[in-house]
């Protein structure tokens, strides 16, 4: 059957009311099932703190007129950590000093001297003592203290992430040690000149760190809370990234 011009114009209109009826039936369904999405935004709020902490660590040595002490000691801090700040003195005490009439008066003779350098990227300091030292001591800045953060992230083991890509590599520091004895004994004493070669001694390191923890805030809107705080010192950043994804960065 053939059809007039007009009659193909009708038909035509008709399929595109069709097919536009047809759209807007679906973006009508689309938009009425979107009514019912839950639209709280999916990140939480978390907040973290740093808390202070120190120890103290020893190192053994010994040097003399024929030897030199030179290491390199190496501070490890808590794994997640941010370590702060070095203190360092040498204990020791004079061991080959005599002449009981001199230490009844509180005197000794043929003291050693120790002279002791320790240096942390080119910045170096210097402790010198005769006869024996344990109180003075030199320090050393490593990193500036965390400060307390607030963020938003989909979850606690996100701001474990951004925690590490910005402070993960900074819970250690090398402290160079080269120690030095001078023999005090006069040569003309020759036999304790001779006996009197150098002096045991223990490099005392006291390090101060901050271990960080994340509590999530809690939010009207948002009752479900996967755990409450998480501390880096239970397992460690390190222990505890191990099982999540790698880190985003910090925001």
């Amino acid at each position: 059957m053939n059809l007039k011009k007009t009659d193909k114009i009708i038909a035509g209109v008709a399929v595109l009311v069709l097919i536009v009826a047809a759209i807007g039936i679906i973006f009508y369904t689309t938009y009425e099932g979107d009514e019912s999405i839950d639209e709280t935004p999916s990140t939480n709020k978390y907040d973290v703190t740093w808390e202070f902490n120190n120890k103290t660590i020893t190192f053994d040595g010994y040097a003399g007129t024929d030897s030199t002490y030179k290491e390199s000691l190496l501070i490890n801090a808590q794994s997640g950590s941010v370590l702060t700040g070095v203190n360092v003195k040498v204990d020791w005490t004079d061991d080959k000093t005599y002449n009981l009439l001199f230490i009844l008066r509180n005197q000794k003779r043929g003291l050693d001297t120790l002279t002791a350098e320790f240096t942390y990227v080119g910045s170096t300091e210097t402790l010198v003592s005769t006869g024996e030292g344990t109180d003075e001591e030199v320090s050393f800045s490593i990193n500036s203290k965390p400060a307390d953060d607030y963020v938003e992230a989909d979850s606690m083991s996100d701001v474990a992430d951004m925690i590490y890509a910005e402070y993960g590599d900074l819970s250690d520091a090398t402290i160079d040690a080269i120690v030095n004895v001078e023999r005090g004994e006069k040569m003309y004493r020759l036999l304790r000149f001779l006996l009197d070669k150098g002096n045991n001694f223990e490099i005392e390191v006291e390090y101060e760190y901050y271990t960080y923890s994340i509590e999530q805030i809690e939010s009207e809107d948002n009752d479900d809370t996967e755990e409450d705080v998480l501390p880096s010192g239970a397992a460690g950043l390190g222990e505890y990234r191990k099982m999540v994804s790698n880190g985003r960065g910090w925001i």
